[in-house]
């Protein structure tokens, strides 16, 4: 009776509450979790989201580059600002700047290209949401050449983005659970006088940047083999060594773009960077970004366990 009562009170009430989760480790379990609670938490994480979040998103596609006629070189990408929302609000319309018009037409056809043809593991766009960048799919994808404007589904973008996010987040967690023991017993020696604290904050620092980027892998892999196997192709062997050299260059990349975006700055940031003590959550199962935008009776109870 009393959790009839709680959620039947005001979306006010919830956005409210629901707004608490500020730090960006928080906004994969708003998403994935919190937002299929109930009808009424749906549609305030919703409200949140569109609110705070999409004007801080964008999509930048990777075209690489030209040499003009005086052998300067042209990078052909294409970022696409958030700019409105469909009047359903169901679409999220996003507007790119071309650049000089002396290129647009090599810009559009290499657009073309990427948009008609996009390869699943290839590094050919991010998407950046406030400070966090992925190359996840893009959900009904469309785009108008001549206006410079990209369309898509943005609870579809956002399913599939902090799906794989919060996979991420619980591999972290969970690394960061397993080296507990060994993390006591550094401060052990640390305390005996056995090794110095410099030694032990640098082992530690380097080990948690590792097990952040086998985390970010993991999570990836997971994604790439829910795509190919949609697609009916066959996976990428991961253990071949041409593939592990292509896919380090990719997550290097994506490290990259992720640590210039962390310099921007949002006027509502609540505690950004995230620290190794806030990793929380349970298991997401590898499937669950996919069903999360269907009706909340009818979600699989793996994506809450």
């Amino acid at each position: 009776m009393a959790t009839r009562q709680a959620l039947s009170l005001p979306n006010e009430i919830w956005i409210r509450i629901l707004e608490n989760l500020k730090k960006e480790s928080d906004l994969p379990d708003a998403w994935m979790v919190c937002r299929h609670v109930s009808t009424a938490f749906r549609d305030a994480v919703e409200s949140i989201f569109r609110e705070r979040h999409l004007s801080k998103s964008w999509i930048v596609f990777m075209l690489g580059e030209m040499y003009n006629d005086d052998d300067e070189r042209v990078i052909l990408d294409v970022a696409f600002d958030f700019d409105r929302l469909s009047e359903d609000k169901n679409l999220a319309i996003f507007k790119a700047d071309p650049g000089q018009e002396q290129y647009h037409e090599v810009r559009r056809s290499s657009l073309q290209s990427a948009v008609g043809y996009p390869p699943i593991f290839e590094l050919s766009h991010i998407v950046q949401i406030r400070h966090i960048v992925k190359d996840t799919p893009i959900p009904g994808l469309s785009i108008d050449y001549e206006n410079w404007e990209l369309a898509c589904d943005w609870r579809a973008l956002y399913t599939r983005f902090f799906g794989e996010d919060k996979m991420f987040h619980d591999h972290l967690s969970t690394w960061v659970k397993e080296k507990e023991a060994s993390a006591a017993d550094m401060w052990q020696q640390m305390a005996r006088g056995e090794i110095n604290m410099i030694a032990v904050l640098d082992k530690a620092l380097n080990s948690f940047a590792d097990g952040a980027e086998d985390a970010k892998m993991a999570a990836r892999r997971a994604r790439i083999r829910r795509q190919y196997k949609e697609k009916g192709w066959e996976e990428p062997d991961f253990e071949d060594e041409g593939v592990l050299a292509d896919e380090k260059s990719i997550l290097k990349r994506l490290k990259d773009a992720e640590y210039h975006a962390g310099f921007d700055e949002y006027s509502d940031d609540g505690g950004h960077p995230d620290e190794a003590e806030d990793e929380e959550g349970g298991d997401l199962d590898e499937d669950a970004w996919e069903d999360g935008d269907e009706e909340v009776g009818d979600i699989e109870m793996e994506a809450l366990d």
